[in-house]
């Protein structure tokens, strides 16, 4: 879906309890500010396969909020005006694996409230921060490349017990990985 043309805003929101599946899509111009169902593409459910879709130039990529046991994999998630992929709202059990995360005004992957999740092997470059987590906790970060940020590589707010494995950083405006109140 392009809505580049569109003469309105719009937005799509996948509600709790649904079956969910989108493949080799692009979705561009959803979304048009911060309050929730105006993100783009906002997913309140269990996500059984999300892989191999373009999603560029959204207020939001994608946004999970309260989802569990999702997969997000090989996909492209770029030049989108807030965060590249945003978990929030106690969302927890999701993976976040292969995809290309880049060109994102504010975050390549971003946590709030959430907990347990896996996010590996991707590519997370020219966002102004690669990772930012605001009372993520458990999460596992593994070989993934984060370069370019304007900002940090990663940043975490009141997060406990995350775990960096073998990830790559290079290149960021302020430094590597930044801990405000965490451990």
């Amino acid at each position: 879906t392009n809505g580049e043309n569109a003469s309105f805003n719009y937005f799509f929101t996948v509600q709790p309890n649904s079956n969910f599946t989108m493949n080799d899509s692009y979705l561009s111009y959803a979304g048009w500010a911060t309050a929730t169902n105006q993100t783009g593409l906002h997913i309140l459910t269990t996500v059984s396969d999300f892989s191999g879709n373009n999603i560029t130039n959204n207020f939001a990529g994608v946004t999970l909020d309260s989802s569990q046991n999702s997969v997000i994999k090989n996909n492209r998630i770029y030049s989108n005006l807030n965060d590249g992929i945003s978990i929030a709202g106690g969302g927890s059990n999701n993976t976040i694996s292969d995809n290309q995360l880049y060109s994102n005004n504010n975050v390549g992957v971003g946590f709030s409230f959430s907990s347990n999740n896996s996010i590996k092997n991707n590519n997370i470059s020219s966002n102004a921060y690669g990772i930012s987590s605001n009372n993520g906790n458990y999460n596992r970060f593994t070989n993934n490349t984060i370069q370019g940020s304007s900002t940090r590589a990663a940043q975490l707010d009141t997060s406990h017990n995350n775990t960096f494995i073998n990830n790559s950083i290079s290149g960021s405006g302020l430094g590597g990985v930044r801990l405000i109140g965490s451990s």
